[in-house]
């Protein structure tokens, strides 16, 4: 588990943050008491990836040998995915509903119809659906600043597990290549 700050990039992308206010003494907490406080579909989720953490390396192998099995086990794997994210996003009750603005491997910015005192601990379920990721973490609220007719709050996480962290960075290294990507495809439409 991550309780020391690091600084990683963040990058722009769409997800569902849930969020409830809790006591600041759980603004840092060990490994054990995060799981123990972590709701269980958030422990299967986890889980789910650790598995598919052990399983890809040897995916690649079979996909030099056997290309569509490993291709069906990917989407497989994928519809696995979506059912979870759909089953989380849709039962999960929390004080806070807000729409993600950015998110990296140190913390998010999240936009919400209120403001939000800088200093408030929460206890944060990010859910990411385009890359199928579902965080559980606690996170302290350091900035507040209205943008329009909303507020985006940053938000840095203070306990987060590793594997989770490790999630976001890869997550966001993935979203950051598809931006590049499309505007390296939109300069060359508009220069044709």
């Amino acid at each position: 588990m991550t309780n020391e700050h690091q600084n990683f990039f963040s990058v722009a992308c769409d997800f569902l943050l849930l969020a409830d206010p809790i006591e600041p003494e759980f603004k840092l907490v060990d490994d054990d008491a995060l799981i123990a406080m972590m709701p269980s579909a958030f422990q299967l989720m986890a889980q789910v990836n650790q598995v598919e953490q052990r399983v890809l390396p040897l995916m690649s192998n079979l996909k030099q040998e056997t290309a569509e099995l490993a291709e069906y086990l990917n989407l497989q794997n994928r519809k696995i995915d979506l059912v979870l994210q759909m089953q989380l996003a849709n039962s999960l009750e929390a004080h806070y509903r807000c729409k993600g603005v950015s998110f990296g491997g140190s913390g998010v910015k999240v936009s919400h119809q209120q403001a939000i005192e800088v200093g408030t601990v929460l206890e944060i379920k990010l859910l990411v659906s385009e890359e199928n990721i579902a965080v559980y973490a606690i996170a302290e609220v350091i900035d507040c600043q209205q943008v329009e007719d909303r507020y985006h709050w940053h938000l840095d996480f203070t306990s987060i597990s590793d594997g989770d962290q490790e999630q976001l960075v890869h997550a966001s290294l993935q979203v950051e290549q598809r931006h590049l990507r499309a505007r390296a495809a939109a300069r060359r439409q508009q220069a044709d």
